[in-house]
């Protein structure tokens, strides 16, 4: 029996080979995709009107959904100041004393439950009504008073749920002295319902316009397939895998989502900046801090990674459908 002998080092060289292969197909791996890419980006710059064309169409369509959530978000909380800043009017008896107001001012005032409590009196209600109309001397010309006393609470509790303050509402009917309160906030509750729907339609229309940048990518690519329909016969002749041959319409469809991805970023933004103004003058009326909803870097980030994403899948589709119809043939 011959025992099977090992030369030193042989080992060694065999795991060094392997590694040297390994690196060599990392290489080859990465010159390809290299390669694609920049055949890509020339097929590109071939076309520019066409291209730009194409940019635009995919970056509105990404622009509308990021645009309405914008919107959406900001009014939220726009709302959220809205709600914190809700008053209950407290409506008094005719025939309340100074004395009786006095105390129900005070009881008012050690409720841990409200905030911001300010008393009008019907000469003041009657003043700044007639201010309100143009009729400065409404006061003068009127022999009584049909104007009651006023008192204006900040709940603590508002911006949390309407039950709590429906029921405190309640609560301050029965006080002494006190006809009548009032909270306007089923506005609010309405506005609230209003957002709700329109963050639905919202991802609803993020969903159709998505599909819609697919789309718009499928046709791009599909033209360009019909102007390398030869070449791309070529290829196959000489033994191309169809990797190598969808690799460079990939990395079209890509570029088409990347760049429509920032084109959206940047119209947006263009809105936003325009429709600022305005947006704070209307905060500042109902006493709100607005902060402007500039999109970011997250927002830039999501829309080219989305817009790269759906364009790679649309040129993938494209030319895989392509390619399957050629070996039918």
């Amino acid at each position: 029996m011959t025992e099977s002998i090992t030369l030193p080092g042989a080992q060694k060289t065999h795991s060094g080979s392997v590694f040297t292969q390994l690196q060599f197909k990392l290489r080859q791996y990465g010159l390809n995709h290299y390669d694609a890419f920049c055949q890509s980006v020339y097929e590109l710059r071939k076309t520019q009107l066409g291209t730009l064309l194409t940019f635009l169409m995919i970056g509105v369509s990404m622009a509308l959904p990021m645009g309405l959530w914008t919107a959406v978000h900001s009014l939220k909380g726009l709302t959220g100041g809205l709600s914190h800043n809700a008053q209950m009017s407290l409506f008094l008896k005719m025939d309340i004393t100074p004395d009786q107001t006095q105390n129900l001012m005070e009881v008012l005032q050690h409720n841990p439950d409200l905030n911001a409590i300010q008393y009008i009196s019907p000469e003041q209600g009657l003043r700044e009504f007639g201010d309100r109309i143009g009729l400065q001397g409404l006061s003068d010309s009127l022999q009584t008073n049909p104007l009651p006393g006023v008192i204006t609470v900040e709940p603590k509790l508002a911006g949390q749920n309407s039950e709590s303050l429906a029921k405190m509402t309640a609560f301050l009917k029965t006080l002494p002295g006190v006809d009548s309160a009032m909270l306007d906030f089923k506005w609010l509750n309405r506005l609230y319902s209003i957002l709700a729907i329109g963050q639905r339609v919202v991802y609803a229309l993020s969903i159709l316009l998505g599909v819609g940048v697919l789309l718009v990518v499928l046709n791009a690519i599909r033209y360009l397939i019909q102007r390398y329909h030869k070449q791309i016969q070529i290829y196959q002749l000489v033994g191309a895998t169809d990797a190598y041959i969808r690799r460079p319409f990939v990395y079209m469809g890509l570029q088409y989502g990347f760049w429509g991805g920032l084109l959206a970023w940047m119209m947006d933004n263009f809105i936003l900046f325009s429709l600022t103004p305005s947006i704070r003058s209307l905060a500042d009326s109902y006493g709100v801090n607005f902060q402007a909803p500039y999109l970011g870097l997250g927002p830039l980030v999501v829309l080219v990674c989305l817009g790269g994403a759906l364009g790679a899948l649309g040129g993938y589709w494209a030319l895989s459908s392509f390619l399957r119809s050629q070996e039918r043939v």
